[in-house]
């Protein structure tokens, strides 16, 4: 059924149902928190909700949870990002994504790597 952009009932999408998924305005810097007591590899898949106006209105874990200074840098950088709303039928209607964040703290540098799930890469 076509997507009530009206707010009731508060429905999000699933990325695969949509025309044209949500999109980074612009690059989603996620800060690998200081002094952090738990070095190594630590990834998570969230979950974030954005709006038909491409606000992000809640950020949750999927799966197993980041340790939680992790999970609070990720959660405030998506919460702060602005996106173009998915599209269904010609309008722009509440969705969400599912993204993979990992923080890996090396001995010489720390990185970081985001990614949406169910796009491909080459």
């Amino acid at each position: 059924p076509p997507a009530d952009v009206s707010g009731a009932p508060d429905r999000y999408h699933a990325r695969r149902e949509l025309r044209r998924p949500p999109k980074a305005l612009s690059p989603i810097d996620i800060v690998f928190p200081p002094g952090v007591p738990t070095p190594g590899r630590h990834a998570a898949v969230l979950a974030v909700y954005i709006d038909e106006l491409g606000q992000v209105r809640k950020v949750r874990t999927e799966g197993e949870a980041l340790p939680l200074a992790f999970e609070d840098a990720a959660r405030n950088a998506f919460l702060s990002a602005r996106f173009r709303a998915g599209e269904l039928e010609g309008r722009n209607v509440k969705s969400f994504i599912l993204v993979e964040v990992v923080f890996d703290e090396q001995a010489e540098s720390r990185g970081l790597s985001v990614s949406a799930l169910g796009r491909t890469t080459r």
